[in-house]
C-alpha cells in the first residue's frame, strides 16, 4: 500500500488481452484493485530509479570524497560525545 493519500487522477492505458488478463489475476491475488496494483508498480518503480541516481550520485563523487583530506577531516570524531 502507498503511504500517503494525494488527488488521483483518471488514466486510461490500453492492454493486450494477455497483458490484462495478468494484471487482473496478479490483483486478485493481492486482493487490491488492478489500479491499485498499477499505482504500486509505479511507486516502487519511482523508488529504485531514486535509489539508482543516489547511488549513482555517491558513485561519481567517491574518488573526490577518497582523495580530499578537507572532506574526511572530522573522520576521526565520529562516534565521540560532544558535550
Amino acid at each position: 500500500m502507498l503511504a500517503q493519500k494525494s488527488i488521483k487522477k483518471r488514466v486510461n492505458i490500453i492492454l493486450d488481452e494477455e497483458t490484462q488478463q495478468y494484471l487482473a489475476l496478479a490483483a486478485k491475488e493481492r486482493n487490491i484493485s488492478a489500479s491499485e496494483l498499477v499505482r504500486e508498480m509505479i511507486y516502487e518503480m519511482k523508488q529504485r530509479e531514486s535509489q539508482k541516481i543516489l547511488r549513482e550520485a555517491a558513485a561519481s563523487l567517491y574518488d573526490v570524497y577518497a582523495t580530499d583530506k578537507e572532506l574526511t577531516a572530522f573522520t576521526s570524531l565520529d562516534g565521540e560525545d560532544f558535550q
